[in-house]
């Protein structure tokens, strides 16, 4: 749970999509209906992940989900250039479905392709160094 946190922090996802914008922030009951919404986004995505990594394959879903995550962040940058209060909530929709491309692609995948990587004998420190980086990511 920590690491998802910790991606969570870096893309904005938990706070930015349920918050708005400082110069428009969302009233609470919108800010709640956010909330449900990224969560049920990320079961949903999960879910989806199970047939697509049965069907495509790791490294297509991984690079493929990079690839729109990348495209949506521009247009989520692009999106607070304008001034007014709908921005607030197409940021938050846009990072709705960034979290919905991130659900089954990344955070799906990337466990997967962990263990594959490397020769099995260095395998353990490279995971195992991933894993200490990670950790201190979260503290910081």
């Amino acid at each position: 749970m920590q690491r998802v946190l910790a991606i969570n922090r870096f893309t904005g996802v938990d706070e930015r999509s349920s918050i708005g914008t400082p110069d428009h922030p969302l009233t609470t009951f919108r800010q709640a209906l956010l909330n449900l919404g990224n969560s049920a986004i990320s079961v949903v995505g999960t879910i989806l992940a199970w047939p697509m990594l049965a069907y495509l394959g790791r490294r297509t879903i991984f690079l493929n989900g990079l690839l729109l995550m990348t495209i949506l962040y521009f247009a989520i940058g692009f999106a607070s250039i304008a001034t007014n209060s709908a921005a607030a909530w197409a940021q938050s929709c846009l990072l709705i479905g960034f979290l919905f491309v991130y659900s089954p692609s990344v955070a799906a995948t990337i466990y997967a392709i962990v263990g594959e990587v490397g020769a099995s004998e260095p395998r353990g420190k490279t995971v195992s160094l991933a894993r200490a980086t990670a950790y201190l990511v979260d503290i910081v």
